[in-house]
């Protein structure tokens, strides 16, 4: 499918665009390491297929089971898994189910839809009919079905008119039917996800100077962590129970104006050099925090207080501060690959103008998942919307 490119909203995408006077390194510097060649799927074994074709930090962040529970499907349903992919969600419903829904799984690659007939194959699922579909506009194959349910798993923004496209679909709704659709995103926070090893980033901070920013910058809640003998006598269960509250202190540095100054002094020192803590970082985050901190600091927003920092300031200068932390406890963070592919993703606010000029009415926002959005539609009866 062609990508789908909205109207840059997304903060990150702003900061991608602009053009900074900053000295940069030559280009080979800047760029990140390349991407490995595309794995041959044909030539894996089927009993490893499962493990190669899904992401096991991006099956901890969707919860499955949950978003399930929300597609509260019934028996008889006629159900689209619409870009299905290698098929997680269509395995997923027809293993819940155990063949008493039809789930058509569409999608444009024909080795994506072989993969998922073995794996349906290998476990005796029943009710999956894999569909192979072009790759622009609406296919005819939805024409000649009616759905209870059309689920869109990270895939809206492949569609080339999504506007067009729902408004095709929209007849082949039956009464009482739902859209749902799954939107990755990425925002500047951290979640359990990231810190697959609470006891590593303590026994960072406990070895590092108390002049440590991380440290001074903190709440009195980290610090007394840090002193806490069972902590200093590395009680591992209590490294896990504190997860939660090192999350929170951690997030709260994001919006910390003056955390980046004092930070950037702070490694300033350690290293006995002029060199900030910028130019320390990885290629791909240097480029996004000079380009973050050219924005900030023209607006001056460094020297302000959070409670004067308007949104569009916050979320640009939580990415910077993110980059920050990220390059402190490495490798110890853990970076999460499949979530920076959700950066040219449209927001939910844009999915929502969308399809309401489709003809669609968002029910409810689903946020429960820390790098997703679950957004449920129903075909709305009133006279379609004019295109934006």
């Amino acid at each position: 499918m062609s990508p789908y490119n909205p109207v840059p909203s997304n903060t990150i995408i702003a900061l991608l665009l602009v053009c900074s006077t900053w000295a940069v390194p030559p280009l080979h510097a800047q760029l990140p390491p390349p991407r490995p060649a595309p794995i041959d799927y044909t030539l894996i074994p089927p009993s490893d297929i499962d493990y190669q074709v899904e992401m096991p930090a991006r099956l901890e962040a969707l919860a499955t089971d949950r978003i399930l529970t929300t597609l509260a499907l019934r028996p008889g349903m006629t159900i689209v898994d619409l870009g299905t992919g290698f098929g997680h969600f269509a395995l997923a419903m027809a293993e819940l189910m155990k063949g008493q829904v039809t789930i058509h799984a569409t999608d444009v690659n024909a080795t994506s839809l072989n993969l998922l007939e073995q794996r349906a194959k290998r476990r005796g699922l029943e009710g999956i009919h894999p569909v192979l579909v072009r790759t622009d506009g609406l296919d005819p194959f939805y024409t000649t079905h009616r759905f209870d349910l059309v689920f869109l798993g990270e895939v809206y923004e492949n569609l080339v008119d999504p506007i067009d496209f729902f408004r095709k679909l929209k007849p082949q709704f039956a009464p009482g039917a739902r859209l749902f659709i799954l939107n990755g995103h990425l925002r500047p926070s951290l979640t359990e996800l990231n810190l697959p090893e609470p006891k590593a980033i303590l026994d960072t901070l406990g070895t590092t100077p108390s002049s440590n920013p991380i440290l001074l910058r903190s709440q009195p809640a980290l610090k007394a962590l840090l002193t806490d003998p069972r902590v200093v006598r590395g009680d591992y269960p209590l490294y896990e129970q504190t997860r939660p509250l090192l999350l929170v202190l951690l997030n709260d540095l994001l919006s910390d104006p003056s955390f980046f100054q004092v930070f950037n002094r702070w490694a300033d020192l350690q290293h006995h050099s002029a060199s900030s803590i910028i130019q320390a970082m990885a290629p791909w985050n240097r480029y996004l925090a000079r380009h973050l901190y050219f924005l900030l600091s023209n607006g001056a927003v460094l020297e302000k207080s959070r409670e004067q920092l308007t949104p569009f300031e916050l979320e640009n200068l939580k990415w910077l501060n993110f980059l920050i932390l990220e390059h402190f406890f490495r490798p110890h963070l853990r970076r999460l690959q499949f979530a920076w592919t959700h950066i040219l993703n449209p927001t939910p606010v844009q999915v929502q103008v969308e399809l309401r000029h489709a003809g669609y009415r968002l029910v409810k926002h689903h946020q429960f998942l820390p790098f997703h959005d679950l957004l449920e539609f129903v075909p709305d009866g009133d006279e379609l919307a004019p295109r934006p």
